[in-house]
């Protein structure tokens, strides 16, 4: 990942291997905890070892400030996430001084032993004292409700309905703006630029591309004949190339839907530096006041609200938790970063897929809508041996191939590693097709707290970090693993994938199923709600701008007026459009013929362009009958001239 440098410590300004924050004997406290659900097995489990800080520790205050001055920040950041000295994380403001003025006597850094990755000496390797920062807290915005929640919020029990209502309610897409738009074609030329990528793709190509003096994209195309003066309302080839336009644009914008959620905000998260929250207390506060239009109010803590935090992707039922938002003084130099408790017998953030607190970041919303019915369900305590499961790991370490002591080592030892780091890497991932199965067995039916949903997010979530575990999960093991669970084979993909998928994915093979569920949450919110409106959108659009008739009346100007004079009556004049009627009707039959062609070979783009020239030339071509006709030159002299 890209770094910035942020500040080189001195030896004695690095604490190197401080102790990490270890789990208590407190039991967790679940008021939210679903009263029909047992708990999962162990109920007594504690590992006293057990890491509740992992991958975060403190920063001075004055450190933190030539952080800022060197990130061109205007404010002192609650946090950074970076590297120093082999080791990566998050380091966060100390409570120490903080309310005083940065002075470099007060210049510090601590690294727990959970945020070192490779053992340095604080003697011999001076050179890598500098704190090189990927990101940091900033003043929060409000977050939206991603479809993968969807499942496990309404078997955490929030009704549907409920969810759709506010997708309804949000759900806009800036269809809004472009029907405001119509009502000017200076307006219309602006809202085409702004939203059809039009710069972009100038950037990226250095021009505009052209065939026959025509844009070849098409809202290039439109554009220029804006420019030009023409309307939609008055031409219906404008108006039949902007509504495959708004089609394809609305199609695209609807892909990258997500509910907004104006209570809610995402933001990295760390453990509690000073030990003050309960199990399943968090604290959040924020610098800048977070504008609750609903409530005309401003949140500056959400301290005695309920709340419910995750992190995206979310796929087990328990990957998503209830808690209590809290606000202690102790920890209000800390904003805009999502604290959570150091005490128990397991870290909250483990439960959120997974996570830890070396730069992840969390989602929390406080929306009434989604809190108050959601219920807390069970997580186990421990996940299913990795060898269960059929993954195979690699324990080799890099003392054991070149040894301790750095003299031993020789090139042959160092390419010999990095060759084996680089096979390892390149190896074929199960990643994804575990994931995807998941997601097609709970759409079929599985529930997501069944044996075999369960046994599928343990092997993802091994397989998420098999790099750094050595973790080897070959494709035979899979088809093993399938055999062994009953994992069944070749179940339709959801119908949402039409939406949810990247653009350049195909979504159409015999696997897609026909039509949606009506009765699955995904596919109703974007069959039922973001297609349906967009289909409102293009209806408003077509009443919005008149019918014109096929015909192009600007085309047709020129000749309806020859048609009405005492010289389009000549003998000359009428054998003269007698042939260019003809010869236009050629052309015509020529063109439906190879867009047939077209259709047939895949609508391949090299055809389509080949057919387009040809037809230009063929156009080109044409020639009067009568030349010297003074009718015939005036059709034959440029416009301008």
């Amino acid at each position: 990942s890209k770094t910035k440098p942020g500040y080189t410590f001195r030896i004695d300004q690095i604490e190197y291997g401080r102790a990490d924050k270890v789990a208590t004997r407190d039991r967790d406290h679940d008021p939210f905890a679903d009263p029909l659900l047992l708990p999962k097995p162990d109920p007594d489990y504690f590992e006293a070892d057990e890491v509740m800080d992992d991958g975060c520790c403190e920063i001075s205050f004055s450190a933190m400030d030539f952080i800022r001055r060197t990130l061109g920040l205007k404010y002192v950041p609650s946090a950074v996430q970076g590297r120093i000295f082999g080791a990566k994380g998050v380091w966060y403001l100390s409570h120490r001084n903080v309310n005083n003025e940065p002075t470099s006597d007060d210049v510090w850094i601590a690294i727990n032993r959970s945020q070192i990755k490779v053992d340095r000496s604080l003697l011999f390797d001076k050179e890598l004292c500098s704190l090189n920062v990927n990101s940091w807290s900033r003043p929060l915005q409000p977050s939206v409700l991603y479809p993968g929640f969807l499942p496990i919020l309404e078997t955490c029990g929030v009704p549907a309905s409920a969810i759709h209502a506010l997708a309804a309610a949000q759900v806009e897409l800036g269809t809004t703006e472009f029907l405001n738009a119509l009502g000017s074609r200076i307006s219309l030329e602006t809202w085409l630029f702004q939203n059809g990528h039009m710069l972009q793709r100038r950037r990226q190509k250095g021009t505009i591309e052209m065939e026959d003096d025509v844009p070849v994209q098409r809202e290039e195309k439109i554009w220029q004949m804006l420019q030009a003066g023409f309307d939609p309302k008055h031409n219906g080839y404008l108006k039949k190339e902007l509504l495959a336009t708004l089609k394809r644009l609305f199609d695209s914008l609807a892909k990258r839907f997500r509910i907004p959620l104006p209570r809610s905000t995402s933001a990295i998260g760390i453990a509690d530096p000073l030990g003050v929250l309960e199990p399943g207390e968090v604290h959040i506060g924020f610098s800048i006041g977070f504008e609750d239009a609903q409530q005309g109010r401003i949140w500056s803590n959400l301290n005695g609200l309920n709340g419910l935090v995750a992190r995206n992707p979310s796929m087990a039922t328990y990957n998503i938790q209830k808690v209590k938002f809290v606000y202690k003084p102790e920890l209000a130099h800390l904003t805009d970063i999502v604290i959570f408790s150091t005490k128990g017998r397991r870290s909250l953030a483990s439960l959120l897929s997974g996570g830890d607190y070396d730069g992840d970041t969390f989602w929390v919303t406080w929306e009434p809508t989604l809190v108050e019915p959601f219920k807390n369900a069970p997580a186990p305590w421990q996940p299913t041996p990795y060898q269960d499961l059929g993954i195979v790991k690699d324990d080799l370490k890099l003392k054991d191939v070149g040894g301790t002591d750095s003299d031993s080592w020789t090139e042959q030892t160092a390419l010999a590693w990095i060759k084996r780091g680089i096979a390892s890497r390149m190896r074929f991932s199960c990643l994804g097709t575990v994931t995807f199965t998941h997601e097609e067995l709970i759409y079929h039916g599985e529930k997501l707290d069944s044996e075999k949903a369960t046994l599928l997010v343990d092997l993802h979530d091994y397989l998420v970090d098999a790099d750094k575990q050595g973790y080897h999960f070959p494709i035979e093991a899979w088809i093993s693993f399938r055999k062994a669970f009953d994992i069944p084979l070749g179940l339709a993909k959801p119908a949402y994938r039409k939406f949810t998928s990247a653009a350049e994915d195909s979504e159409t093979d015999e696997k897609a199923p026909t039509k949606p569920r009506d009765d699955h949450i995904i596919d109703h919110l974007y069959f039922n709600i973001v297609e349906k409106h967009i289909v409102k959108t293009l209806t408003l659009a077509k009443n919005k701008m008149d019918t014109p008739s096929e015909a192009d009346a600007d085309l047709c100007a020129q000749l309806n007026e020859l048609a009405g004079s005492e010289q389009g009556q000549t003998v000359e004049v009428r054998e003269e459009l007698a042939s260019l009627r003809k010869k236009l009707q050629e052309i015509h039959d020529y063109w439906r013929k190879q867009m047939a062609r077209y259709a047939n070979t895949g609508k391949k783009n090299s055809v389509y362009r080949a057919v387009v020239q040809e037809v230009r030339q063929r156009y080109a071509n044409i020639q009067p009958l009568y030349p010297s006709h003074p009718t015939a030159q005036e059709w034959l002299r440029k416009r301008g001239e």
